[in-house]
């Protein structure tokens, strides 16, 4: 019973390590780059984004993003935070997804992905 208690705190312990060092799965290495701000002047929404239109939440990514600087970082936040309320919904497999580097350009493009479950 002790050895497999101390087994489990060691994996668990290995596991925020892992995460504490490479990140999470959706983020990678923050470099020089993801410290520059660019000013988002346009917004796109690709994928399955009628999902946002039904929860009525573009004009709340619009005002977060639109007219603003922000840093990769940032962005990768704000689609993270818009991605747990989609969860919180009842939405659990979508995620939502900085797919290039169009931002730098101005134009910040965000791709919704409603996930599927078999075929």
């Amino acid at each position: 019973m002790f050895c497999g208690r101390l087994l489990r705190t060691h994996l668990a312990l290995i596991c925020v390590l892992t995460l504490s060092v490479f990140g999470s799965p959706d983020h990678s290495f923050a470099d020089d780059g993801d410290l520059d701000t660019f000013k988002i002047t346009g917004l796109e929404l690709t994928g399955d984004r009628d999902l946002i239109d039904k929860l009525d939440l573009r004009k709340q990514i619009e005002a977060d993003t639109v007219g603003k600087s922000l840093s990769r970082k940032a962005m990768l936040d704000v689609a993270e935070r818009y991605q747990t309320i989609l969860v919180q919904k009842g939405y659990y497999l979508t995620r939502i997804k900085l797919p290039g580097t169009e931002y730098r350009s101005g134009r910040l493009v965000y791709l919704i992905d409603k996930g599927r479950v078999g075929k």
